[in-house]
């Protein structure tokens, strides 16, 4: 709520000052992708807590995903295209459920020790389990619900070809064990992780 009323009250200000300058408004879904700093966000734990095994199962989730280097491309690029000035553009690249997200990460990295669960658990079970894991409760009022946007506006008006939905999520869990967030397993393979040049 707090983000809608920031967006609000910016373009009412653009309304009553009328500045010099344009407004621009981006609303990323879900920024994943490598990190700079050693810390887990809300966002990063849909990968974290797979590659942990921290539970059996996975729930039944669709994430609406945007690479952090999308993000970061868009912002520069809104800087430097007068079209973009006065419109609100959404940053997508796809909704990927966390079924999926599971199968390629267990294609990726079985075969360097990470079990990555398989189970979709009942939502009765992801409703029970946030009651005693306050990180899932953000997730059970969206089981079962696929969120969709459209990247028209960010591929118009930014020429962004985003990061396929493999390598984001491949290089997010990289990201996540080389930080030092997730175990580095014995047969874990080192990589460097690619920061595309725009």
């Amino acid at each position: 709520k707090s983000k809608t009323l920031a967006e609000r009250r910016a373009w009412d200000f653009m309304k009553e000052r009328q500045p010099k300058f344009d407004l621009v408004v981006m609303n990323p879904s879900v920024v994943i992708g490598p990190l700079l700093l050693p810390s887990v966000s809300v966002s990063h734990q849909s990968v974290s807590f797979l590659l942990k095994r921290q539970y059996p199962g996975i729930p039944n989730l669709a994430m609406p995903l945007i690479d952090v280097r999308d993000v970061a491309a868009a912002h520069v690029a809104a800087m430097t295209n007068e079209q973009a000035g006065g419109k609100r553009i959404i940053l997508f690249t796809e909704s990927l459920w966390t079924r999926k997200i599971a199968d390629i990460l267990e294609e990726e990295f079985e075969s360097q020790g990470y079990r990555i669960p398989q189970t979709v658990f009942p939502n009765c079970f992801i409703w029970v389990a946030s009651w005693f894991d306050s990180a899932l409760t953000w997730v059970y009022p969206g089981l079962g619900k696929e969120f969709q946007y459209s990247r028209q506006r960010m591929t118009e008006y930014f020429q962004i070809t985003p990061v396929s939905i493999q390598d984001l999520i491949i290089d997010t869990a990289y990201s996540l064990i080389e930080m030092g967030l997730v175990e580095k397993k014995p047969g874990f393979r080192s990589r460097d992780l690619p920061f595309k040049d725009r």
